[in-house]
């Protein structure tokens, strides 16, 4: 005859693994209902902006149309421009190829904009879209006072 003792200490039915805390559960429930109510949100707003560029772009570029390009329209702001400089050639050249710039770098900020907004995550198209439309009009601004500068210098001497 064997006698064996019985060494296991009866706890009661198993339990089961701890699931998340409370805190874990609120800030996951918290985080699902931002990105339910906020993500659309972002979304139209990005969107938003991709079109009202694509607008400017367009009455940029549209303008070209006309006999006063809207760079001519807007330099007065910038720079004291007379009736006569702006009547000279090589300025209505100047107007009409800054005008033809920035319609273009527009169009390629909402390009741009679109193309990030659609193949990034939200945090990554928030930090890089910042910093390359800032480079880009940075750019831009260096390549228009640089063919502005030159243009002047060429009207002065002549």
């Amino acid at each position: 005859m064997t006698v064996t003792a019985d060494t296991s200490i009866a706890l009661g039915p198993a339990l089961p693994p701890p699931g998340p805390s409370l805190g874990a559960v609120v800030v996951r429930t918290l985080k699902s209902l931002a990105v339910a109510v906020f993500a659309p949100a972002a979304l139209l707003a990005a969107t938003l902006v991709v079109f009202n560029l694509e607008v400017a772009a367009t009455i940029f570029l549209g303008s070209l149309l006309t006999a006063r390009p809207i760079v001519a329209r807007l330099a007065p702001d910038f720079y004291p421009v007379t009736a006569s400089l702006a009547a000279r050639p090589g300025i209505q050249g100047l107007f009409r190829r800054l005008t033809l710039l920035w319609g273009l770098v527009i169009v390629v900020k909402g390009s741009l904009t679109l193309w990030l907004l659609l193949s990034l995550s939200t945090l990554n198209f928030v930090l890089i879209k910042g910093s390359a439309i800032i480079a880009l009009t940075l750019v831009a601004t260096a390549a228009t006072i640089a063919l502005s500068a030159r243009q002047v210098a060429l009207v002065r001497t002549n």
